[in-house]
């Protein structure tokens, strides 16, 4: 077995010296590493994979140095520092809902606006347009931002994106389909939209209307923050 490794790392060492994008052998040479016990030389190989300015840009280097960090128990300051490169390559990626959560309990507050960015960021994106989890967090941290007085970075996202996000995303139509397909989906959708653009709003109305009955109890508690915290209340 001991010739098979030696072999196996001679192999892999010299696919990868060469520039290029070597996803697979990369995911196996480390895995063939940490296998073995050697944990240090699989970092080394994956950051170099990731940061070897020969090789073309590769979202997937910074994924699987992010992986490999969290695996081994790596410190969030070091786990948010390799997501940051991600999310500059590749704002859409399926880990930025960690990487907000990890900014948002960091206890920076650069890190903590940053959190809401990128959720923002990621609701952009039509392939996250109907995602549950992306709302329920964007939800949650503009309810929260509002409590404790941080309507300015709310605008700040909200302010480029409010000629467009209200046909793109809070429309009448979409509205009903996504209380058709996803109660949860619709009721957080809502609490966004009033958030962002007041209780009046198209996308809150419809949902109003639609849960007046199963979900009442819930919408009127909405509406009531709703009223109180909105971006047309704010100075």
């Amino acid at each position: 077995m001991g010739s098979y490794y030696r072999q196996a790392t001679v192999a892999f060492q010299d696919i990868v010296q060469f520039p290029g994008v070597w996803d697979p052998f990369i995911l196996s040479y480390v895995d063939l590493l940490e296998s073995s016990g050697e944990k240090e030389e699989a970092e080394k190989v994956l950051k170099e994979y990731a940061y070897n300015t020969k090789n073309p840009p590769n979202p997937n280097a910074h994924m699987y140095l992010y992986e490999f960090m969290k695996r081994n128990g790596a410190a969030d300051e070091l786990l948010i520092k390799e997501l940051r490169v991600l999310y500059s390559m590749t704002p859409s990626h399926k880990l930025m809902l960690k990487f907000s959560r990890l900014l948002d309990r960091s206890d920076s507050e650069d890190n903590q606006k940053l959190s809401l960015h990128v959720l923002f960021d990621l609701l952009d994106f039509s392939g996250w347009k109907k995602n549950v989890k992306a709302w329920s967090c964007l939800a949650k941290r503009l309810k929260h931002f509002f409590h404790h007085d941080r309507r300015a970075w709310i605008l700040e996202s909200w302010q480029p994106r409010q000629s467009w996000w209200p046909s793109y995303h809070f429309t009448s139509f979409l509205a009903k389909n996504d209380w058709r397909e996803c109660v949860k989906l619709g009721l957080k959708k809502a609490m966004v939209a009033g958030m962002l653009q007041g209780p009046g709003c198209v996308y809150f109305t419809c949902i109003y209307r639609s849960g007046r009955n199963d979900k009442k109890t819930a919408l009127r508690h909405m509406k009531t923050f709703i009223k109180k915290n909105n971006c047309g209340n704010i100075p």
